[in-house]
Order: C-alpha cells, then structure tokens, then sequence
C-alpha cells in the first residue's frame, strides 16, 4: 500500500530565497538534527547526510529552479524501503 504524507509549510520569505536556501545543502547541519551533509564528489545530484537516526543518501530527481525539488532516498543505514520527496514552492 502506497502512503503520501503532505506537510505545509508557509514561510514568510521570498520563494527564490527559500528555494536556494532548502536546495543548499550547508543549511540541512543548522537544526543540529543532521552532523553532516555534503554533496557525493562525482554528481551534484546525489548527496550523503549523517543524522541523529543513522546514515542516508539522497539523490535529487527533478529541480525546476524557484518551483519545485524532487527526491529519492536511495540508501539508508539503518535500512529503509526507498522513499521519493517533494518540496514545491509557491
């Protein structure tokens, strides 16, 4: 069985910059759930983060600049079901 969550969030900011602020990576460490988050040395699209609960690896799948980040976490230790994301902005 497929299960969507949908969270909303209204930021009183400008959407260019929250667009290039969730699409940095440097800004995933500032809640100090996540101890590190940089981009895998060959593609700009995938991405590793360690975090309180373990290790993942996202790729991004779809970026329409000022409207849309897709996701998909590919990997995850401990081990997850692979899971796709969406932020879109408007």
């Amino acid at each position: 069985m497929k299960k969507t969550v949908s969270v909303r969030q209204w930021i009183h900011a400008p959407v260019g910059d929250c667009y290039a602020w969730l699409a940095d990576s440097d800004h995933d460490i500032a809640p100090q759930l996540v101890f590190f988050s940089k981009w895998h040395h060959s593609s700009v699209k995938l991405r590793n983060l360690v975090t309180v609960a373990g290790w993942l690896q996202e790729e991004t799948t779809e970026a329409k600049y000022n409207e849309l980040l897709r996701y998909k976490l590919k990997r995850r230790v401990p081990g997850t079901k692979t899971m796709n994301g969406q932020l879109t902005f408007f």
